[in-house]
């Protein structure tokens, strides 16, 4: 059978330091929002016109001619029919 046996964690029971009396939230505190509008850029960043043709045609450059010939004869049955 086993036995449990409860041990201490002495780090628990101690008295963790808080916040000093003479730190003020309000001293600390960053207004991010007014600091990001005023920066002068836009967010998000604009991004060049690409339309999806564009995207299609870019594909050619990481499929492999073997596998874009394949699609091409399976599509060109595809519709042919």
């Amino acid at each position: 059978m086993v036995q449990l046996e409860e041990v201490e964690d002495r780090d628990l029971t101690r008295e963790q330091p808080g916040p000093y009396e003479e730190d003020d939230d309000e001293a600390n505190y960053t207004d991010t929002d007014s600091s990001l509008s005023s920066a002068g850029e836009d967010f998000p960043p604009s991004l060049p016109s690409e339309t999806p043709l564009d995207r299609i045609y870019a594909l050619k450059d990481i499929i492999p001619p073997s596998t874009r010939r394949s699609i091409a004869t399976t599509s060109s049955n595809i519709f042919s029919a």
